[in-house]
């Protein structure tokens, strides 16, 4: 008999993560992120695409972008880890029991509350940058050994309009978005104001079929 609650969870396993960036560290200062033009890979994905690869061939594993593109506004603390996280119009929320305030370093007792509100324009944690629209991307990579996804995070609204518009293209197109041979490329983009920010976006393989 399945357990409820247990039986009915299931979750793709996980290889390992991507990355778009390195911590850069400098003598007297705190280690800081740093973007880079290409994917910060593990050592078995490097094996097969390269060191520095800027494209990775790629599947979805399921039909549902819910499951393998999760997108929320995320916001966490240094010492209390995950402290909001909404999708623009509601939010689940870390606060102090006794102030009601966000938990912060100086919370001893905390609760999640559900159902706050959750505008992006006018919070002031997204306008200092502390809290972030974040993409959870998993995804299959068929010639590196294992069974289970990769997983690579970006914070870029280019990325996910981009990535987002692809997986609605694909079942226009095809009917479906899962286990169509795709390349996942990462490269300069021109916006506005001008100059270059570095994206990952979506291709058809040439002289494949969908």
């Amino acid at each position: 008999m399945p357990i409820e609650g247990v039986s009915n969870i299931v979750r793709m396993p996980r290889l390992g993560k991507l990355r778009l960036g390195i911590k850069v560290e400098k003598p007297g200062k705190h280690p800081y992120p740093q973007a880079t033009d290409y994917f910060v890979c593990p050592h078995a994905v490097q094996e097969v695409f390269g060191e520095r690869p800027t494209e990775l061939e790629i599947m979805f594993p399921t039909e549902d972008p819910g499951q393998f593109a999760q997108q929320w506004l995320r916001c966490y603390s240094l010492t209390q880890g995950l402290v909001c996280i909404g999708d623009g119009l509601v939010c689940r929320r870390k606060v102090d029991a006794d102030t009601g305030a966000m938990a912060s370093h100086e919370t001893k007792n905390w609760e999640w509350k559900e159902g706050l509100p959750c505008n992006a324009q006018d919070c002031p944690d997204f306008l200092f940058k502390r809290c972030r629209r974040v993409m959870n991307l998993q995804v299959l990579i068929p010639k590196v050994r294992g069974l289970g996804v990769w997983q690579i995070d970006t914070t870029s609204f280019y990325s996910m309009v981009n990535i987002n518009s692809m997986v609605a293209l694909l079942k226009q197109l095809a009917g479906r978005c899962c286990f169509i041979p795709l390349k996942l490329c990462l490269g300069p983009l021109e916006v506005t104001p001008p100059g270059p920010v570095s994206y990952t976006h979506l291709t058809l393989p040439t002289n494949r079929e969908v």
